[in-house]
């Protein structure tokens, strides 16, 4: 095998280092079919957007293969120990610059709110994102993700945009024959959102959903504004974190960093029999008082004296 020149080790180490799309990659996708025929397109579909993770394993794991083929064993486990921690540093740092550029509050927030440390969940989306593997690790970890589900995902973004505008478009036939209720304006106001060019880019995203598409979506779908409040309840419930700038708010409601949260509910103490025996005599006594009309003082006092503050 010749040896490269000097003039091409720069360039190849630079490939290694930040990893585009090339011919040996997009070719890994389209050597299996032709261009024009089902199984063709099928298969550029697919690899529409993936040529990024398809060059890192080229790139970076052959060449830790062809160090264990080569017998430097210890040198391919620290390539391998360096590349795996390095890309899931990146990638945590990336999940959260994404966190604040939907004007959410950084989920890491949360955990140092609590005075917790990160679970597993929270580094293996860093570990994912950081393999150019963004979409799976949302598939892995949550089940079903903003893309449609796994099956939308293989087929690519054509065949999921039709795949969710089917499932929207025959939810709402069915709501709509059954109780003659459809969330039309919203579905169509999603639909918009998607097909609109740069709408859904990193930088632009979060304006032109606060600004543009939710104030459309209050005036197209009358239970907007209870949506955006579960969907702001929802994310606090499932990721911890909340955002600082509602989904469906005109102005935000404050600076990132700037709201404390908590990852999960903090755990119930045990309480003793002797503490569970006093709320049950404080109980019956309140509703005795409430019955007789007494007076809201006398029964604050006797909360006072029972100490009900330290239970």
């Amino acid at each position: 095998m010749p040896r490269p020149s000097v003039t091409l080790i720069p360039l190849r180490l630079t490939a290694q280092a930040v990893p585009e799309g090339s011919v040996r990659s997009r070719a890994w996708f389209n050597a299996s079919g032709r261009a024009g025929t089902v199984s063709g397109e099928l298969l550029r579909s697919f690899g529409h957007f993936k040529t990024f993770p398809v060059q890192v394993m080229m790139l970076h794991i052959g060449e830790i293969q062809r160090e264990f083929q080569a017998g430097n064993t210890g040198r391919a486990v620290g390539q391998a120990t360096g590349l795996f921690v390095s890309t899931a540093l990146a990638g945590t740092l990336i999940n959260e610059l994404l966190q604040i550029s939907n004007f959410k509050e950084p989920r890491i927030t949360a955990y140092l709110s609590a005075g917790e440390v990160p679970g597993f969940d929270y580094w293996m989306k860093g570990v994912l994102k950081g393999g150019g593997l963004g979409i799976y690790g949302d598939l892995m970890l949550a089940g079903v993700d903003r893309y449609g589900g796994f099956a939308a995902a293989l087929v690519g973004p054509a065949g999921g945009f039709v795949d969710r505008v089917r499932a929207r478009t025959s939810t709402e036939v069915g709501n709509a024959a059954v109780d003659g209720k459809s969330k039309i304006g919203r579905r169509a106001v999603q639909t918009l959102k998607e097909i609109t060019p740069g709408a859904n880019l990193w930088y632009t995203r979060g304006l032109t959903d606060r600004w543009v598409f939710a104030q459309l979506q209050h005036l197209l779908d009358p239970d907007a504004k209870a949506f955006f409040r579960r969907k702001e309840q929802i994310q606090k419930r499932k990721q911890g974190n909340e955002y600082f700038w509602g989904p469906g708010d005109a102005q935000p409601k404050s600076a990132p960093f700037g709201r404390r949260n908590s990852p999960r509910s903090p755990r119930p103490r045990n309480r003793s029999n002797e503490e569970l025996k006093d709320w049950a005599s404080l109980k019956d006594e309140i509703l005795q008082s409430l019955r007789s009309n007494v007076d809201a003082e006398k029964v604050i006092g006797s909360l006072e004296k029972r100490g009900a503050v330290g239970l």
